[in-house]
This record gives structure tokens, sequence and C-alpha cells, in this order.
């Protein structure tokens, strides 16, 4: 051809040559010929303590993805330890860019997935008393010789033990729960927060401490299977995990087993690389062994584990979960009609009710109480917001446990701007000198309450 043509032939390959390096560049692909090698933070949770859990996964999520993954790409993986205490919480290491991927329970992965549009990529899969399983199970259970309790709806007015809060056991619990008829908080007499000690749990159990207990069902039959004999699984169920039969009883719907999930920030190439290094797994792999794993699957659904902690009001304003390390009464929400009673008055109910609190455990007691109505007016309104500090404007609060709860909402305008708040005993209580601004607040936190109601 002539040299225009070939001018023409170069200029349309550079062109694609370019066109294809942008595409590597946003596939990842190009850290192939870098020379700086790319390091990734792997989030790990698991219900031991730290160095067991870094001695089971370390080979895993560090040796192992990094020997096959790091062959034709140049990364490395270092294993993080994630929710262990306060100053490891995953959200907060998210914030802080220390997390690329995470591994843990798969109420946990619901979570982050839900509130940092965190891709779920592989499911584990177990090898667990001679069985292959992808899933988990919850049992709420209860010492078989109380004859007392031999189904879910005669759990109304005992003394329940609950997992972590943001697992999916808990969730899930309390869903099954609420479909016979029994509200976790409103129905029972006590409820005693046992976070991961679920060995705790269970001694509480056989020791009628507690009534009954919701945990993993994994953990009962892994961990204490002579204890088996002595205890009564509530609607007991055998169930099917993806047309797989499920070979342990469960109390309600089965959920993922461990679910690794990553960033969205993650290149393509690496989180394909990574997912296909775990689905090429084998159980006879020392790494596999070590961790307990026999194999992973493409990311099973976490739809109805997300659905189950929203219903359990496990998600903030901000739309994350509650700190498994936090003020547990941040998910303690009643049905209408009912409201949660303060921190300090609960505490004196058990009291009062005689039931002693497991030490170490927060425990509360009688959590909804029944309430009149709330209402919030306004008087001579078309006046009021002519001028906002006229006097004439009032919240009506008809009994004096609702009253305390205003009160609190009360100190909390004061704070937040320079209203004077007045009381005043006789047949109702007023607040009065309410700026604009925070009447609106009055005003919309009424509502709530109305609709809580």
């Amino acid at each position: 051809p002539g040299l225009a043509s070939r001018f023409e032939m170069a200029t349309t390959l550079q062109r694609t040559s370019m066109l294809i390096a942008s595409v590597l560049i946003q596939m990842g692909l190009t850290m192939i010929s870098g020379a700086d090698v790319s390091e990734f933070k792997v989030g790990i949770w698991y219900s031991t303590t730290k160095e067991g859990t870094l001695s089971m996964f370390e080979p895993l999520f560090e040796s192992y993805l990094t020997r096959v993954v790091g062959s034709t790409l140049k990364v490395r993986f270092k294993v993080v330890l994630v929710d262990l205490d306060d100053s490891m919480v995953a959200e907060d290491l998210i914030d802080a860019g220390q997390l690329d991927f995470i591994f843990t329970n798969a109420g946990r992965v619901a979570c982050i997935e839900r509130a940092f549009d965190w891709i779920a990529i592989a499911t584990g899969r177990n090898q667990f008393l001679g069985h292959e399983i992808g899933a988990q199970s919850t049992l709420i259970y209860s010492l078989k010789t109380n004859t007392k309790i031999n189904a879910l709806e005669d759990l109304k007015n005992k003394r329940i033990g609950v997992p972590l809060v943001h697992s999916a056991s808990f969730g899930i619990g309390m869903q099954e729960l609420q479909s016979h008829g029994v509200h976790l908080f409103k129905d029972t007499s006590q409820i005693v927060f046992y976070g991961t000690e679920y060995a705790n749990q269970l001694s509480d159990v056989l020791n009628e401490k507690i009534d009954a207990g919701i945990v993993s069902g994994n953990f009962l039959f892994l961990k204490f299977p002579d204890q088996l004999p002595n205890l009564r699984f509530l609607n007991a169920i055998n169930a099917s995990w993806e047309s797989e039969p499920f070979p342990f009883p469960t109390s309600a719907p089965l959920t993922p087993a461990y679910t690794l999930a990553c960033s969205p920030a993650i290149p393509y190439a690496v989180k394909r690389a990574v997912e296909q290094a775990l689905v090429n797994l084998t159980a006879d792999q020392p790494e596999a062994q070590a961790a307990g794993m026999s194999t992973f699957t493409t990311a099973a659904s976490l739809f109805s584990t997300r659905a189950a902690l929203e219903a359990a009001n496990l998600f903030d304003a901000r739309g994350r979960c509650v700190s498994p390390f936090g003020d547990v009464r941040a998910i303690l929400r009643c049905p209408r009609g009912t409201a949660v009673d303060s921190k300090d008055a609960l505490a004196q109910r058990c009291k009062d009710n005689g039931l002693s609190c497991p030490p170490g455990f927060p425990c509360y007691c009688g959590i909804c109480m029944a309430n009149s109505y709330v209402r919030c007016k306004t008087v001579a309104s078309t006046h009021v917001f002519a001028n906002p500090h006229d006097p004439g404007m009032a919240v009506d609060v008809v009994r004096t446990a609702l009253w305390r709860t205003a009160q609190r909402g009360a100190t909390r305008w004061k704070e937040d701007a320079p209203a004077r708040v007045h009381t005043r005993a006789g047949a109702g209580h007023h607040l009065q000198s309410v700026d604009k601004a925070l009447w609106k607040t009055v005003q919309r936190d009424a509502s709530e309450m109305d609709r809580n109601l």
C-alpha cells in the first residue's frame, strides 16, 4: 500500500492499542506488568480466639490467594481481624479504607452489602461432621424436661437468650417467632443478649436460668453433640438448601454459610480471579483443611437474610447495622400500641419480677409497655407561626411514663437550640417557649411516635 495508507493503518493501530489499554486499566489488568505489588486486606471474623482465627484463615486468604491470584496479577493479600472488639468494627475499617474484602457470617455480610454497596462474590462450603454444607441453620431450643415448652407459641412470657444481634440467626429467629405470634420484645418476660458466648447461653438453658435460646444450629451440632439428647428443638424441620437436603434440623429458614464480599472499588480482574481461585479450591488442599472448608460456590443470595435483619430493626438512620458493641437498646422496637420503656425502668422491672440477669450480659425484662395515646397540638396555630416564641404551643403527655420520653426529647431540643423548656404539674404537662425550628422537630417526633403507638 501507499505511504498514506500505511500512515492511516498505523494511526488506527495506535488508537486501537490506546482503547485496549484504557479497558485494561478499568479492568485492573495493568497490574500484570506493573512494578509495584498491590496489597488487598481481607477482614475475617470467626467466633474463636484471635490466634485461632488467624491459624484457620491465614493459609487460605493470605498464602493461597497470594500464590494463585498473584501468579497472574501483581497482588498479595493480608488477613486482618474484624469485629472482635470495638477497636476493629468492620464498618469503621471500611470508612478508613483499611478493608477490601470481608469473610464473615451471612448476617454481617448483608449489613455491609446494604450499607456500602459491597458485592458478595463467594459462599463457603464447610466440612461439617461428615457432610459438606453451604448453609447455616437457626435453632430455637429449650430443655427437654421443661414440659411447659413444646412449641414456639409456648415461649410467651418466657425467658429467652439471643445470639449476636447482627447475626443471621438473630434476625431469622426473631422473624420465625413473630410468624408464630410471639414478638420477641413484647411477648417475652426476659431477654438476655449473649453476643458470641453461645456456650454460656446453652449452659444457662441446661441449668434453667433461662427457658429457651436462639443460636446457630451448626454451632450446637459441632460443639456440643453430647448435649443434643437433652434439648428440644422447637418447630424443627428438615430443610433443603439450593435443592440439596440439609443434614440437620432447623427451626427457621436456612441462610447462606460464611460469605466473602468485596468493595465495589476492587478491579474486576482481581475480584474475578479471587472468586475463581476459591471456586477451584478442593477439600484435600491444606489451606482448605485448616479453615474447615471443602470449597466455595458463587455467592448465594442474601436477600432473605437482609430482609430479616431489616424486620428486626437492625439498621440505623444511616442504613448501617447497629454496632455489635453498642447499646443493644438501639434495636429494641415494640409493636403498635406499646413502646420501649427507659433503661432504668427495664432494669428495675427485672428485679421487681424476681428475674436475675446472668452476670456480664445485657438483660431486659418487660421491654414493651402499653401506652395511652400521645396527642400533640398547637394552640392558636395561625399566631404561633407569626411568633415562634409564642407560649401557646404545647405538647400534652397523658401518662407519666411517656412524660419521661418527652423530657428526654426536651433535653435534646434544649441542647440543640436556645429553647426554654418548662414543666408544670397538674392535669397535663406542657413544653413552652419552643423555637419555630424546634417545633417542627416536635411535630415530626410526635408523628413518628403516633405511628409507633
